[in-house]
């Protein structure tokens, strides 16, 4: 709620009074993974506060205890079972450490943080038995989601092409990929962006829309919380650790995302009122989840556009 509500400072108390009552002892599962929590959610909160100080630093020395307790000793099935729950919260501190990259505006070094998580991965995966192969390649293709859409975010088109291709393809060698729905909406959306890119808007704008028919049917059958941490009793393996961390990392909905850029192709072809109308019915339907940021500046950037 705090989170939701933008009471930062409430949150960064909140947090690190969780973190201090449970750090300093030996820790079960849950409270394991709730303080894995609290320390990511607590660096980002920092970010967003404008505090963000020695968040790289705090994240670098998060990610090399998670490191050491992944690759400790073997003592039998619970020092196991914590060694892949290590290996999940390893991955994620990776990711929010990309996060922190992104959010201080170090495109490149969120870019550098991106191909180490990317080559990990490759070199992981090709280690695994055949039975996990399939986890890794939906891990290594949620990441190149994220690629694409930061190499667009830097202009490099060409390298964002090929990092889409890659995706695709690997996609299409493993059916469970193709038949995962928020996978495939992931693709519309980056396919989308490179359509934008290439200054196809009625193309990028027919993309958006299959995008938003497609998600809200998917919303319909699997609906998802806010999940700060793997739910209890997640039964964790190497494999599927990288991808549970990417999975649990993606966004709420995609809605947000295929309406706004749907109605700057929109505004591209000079349709403002049909923009102005799609944005409207989208926080009508939710206003506290759908009045993000961006939704609110697009919109009033259309009024003044279309009433000044």
């Amino acid at each position: 709620a705090l989170f939701r509500t933008k009471m930062l400072d409430d949150l960064q108390a909140e947090l690190s009074r969780e973190i201090d009552s449970l750090q300093g002892r030996p820790l079960v599962e849950t409270e394991f993974d709730r303080v894995c929590s609290y320390r990511l959610l607590l660096q980002e909160v920092r970010i967003l506060s404008g505090n963000a100080g020695s968040v790289v630093e705090d994240l670098l020395a998060l990610h090399e205890e998670l490191l050491q307790l992944e690759h400790g000793e073997d003592n039998g099935d619970e020092s196991r079972r914590r060694s892949w729950r290590a290996s999940y919260w390893r991955w994620a501190c990776s990711l929010q450490l990309v996060n922190a990259f992104l959010r201080l505006r170090q495109w490149r070094r969120a870019l550098l943080e991106l191909r180490k998580i990317q080559r990990g991965l490759a070199d992981e995966g090709s280690a695994q038995h055949e039975e996990e192969k399939t986890d890794f390649c939906y891990a290594r293709v949620a990441l190149s989601i994220r690629l694409v859409r930061l190499l667009l975010q830097m202009g490099d088109k060409k390298a964002a092409n090929a990092e889409y291709e890659s995706a695709v393809n690997a996609v299409a060698k493993y059916p469970a990929l193709t038949a995962d729905p928020f996978l495939q909406q992931s693709l519309l959306l980056v396919q989308g962006l490179l359509q934008f890119a290439e200054e196809l808007y009625e193309t990028a704008a027919e993309t958006f829309s299959h995008l938003l028919d497609a998600e809200r049917v998917r919303e319909a059958h699997f609906s998802r919380g806010f999940l700060l941490f793997p739910k209890e009793g997640t039964d964790f393996t190497r494999g599927c650790a990288s991808k549970l961390a990417l999975a649990e990392s993606r966004d709420d909905s995609l809605l947000s995302a295929g309406v706004n850029n749907l109605c700057l192709c929109l505004l591209h072809l000079k349709q403002n009122h049909a923009a102005i109308a799609r944005l409207e019915a989208l926080i009508g339907e939710n206003p506290p989840r759908f009045m993000s940021d961006a939704v609110v500046f697009n919109l009033c950037t259309l009024y003044d556009l279309s009433y000044s």
